[in-house]
């Protein structure tokens, strides 16, 4: 036989299936991160809109390009989220008014 025609097949990794599905423990980790990640998700969500709504309402004071960086608009919402809050309602009741 010649060695020119020897296949060699690659070995790929294999993953065992627990048949009772995991551990409690693992679930609960698992449930802990998707809820930290959703949470994040709500905060970045909220600070963007405190973002574009203080961009809507600085148009009326004067009408230009404003950009409002990630950071101002974070650190503005942790620390005075009520402000945060009457903006978004001020922004959102004037687009209502408008439109």
């Amino acid at each position: 036989m010649n060695n020119n025609n020897v296949i060699i097949e690659p070995e790929f990794p294999h993953f065992h299936n627990n048949k009772n599905g995991g551990s409690p423990i693992q679930f609960l980790v698992g449930l802990i991160i998707w809820m930290g990640l959703f949470a994040v998700f709500l905060a970045v969500m909220y600070v963007n809109w405190f973002s574009v709504s203080l961009v809507y309402l600085l148009q009326f004071v004067r009408p230009k390009q404003y950009a409002v960086p990630f950071w101002f608009s974070a650190i503005i919402t942790i620390f005075f989220f009520p402000l945060t809050l009457l903006v978004i309602l001020l922004s959102t009741l004037i687009k209502i008014i408008r439109h």
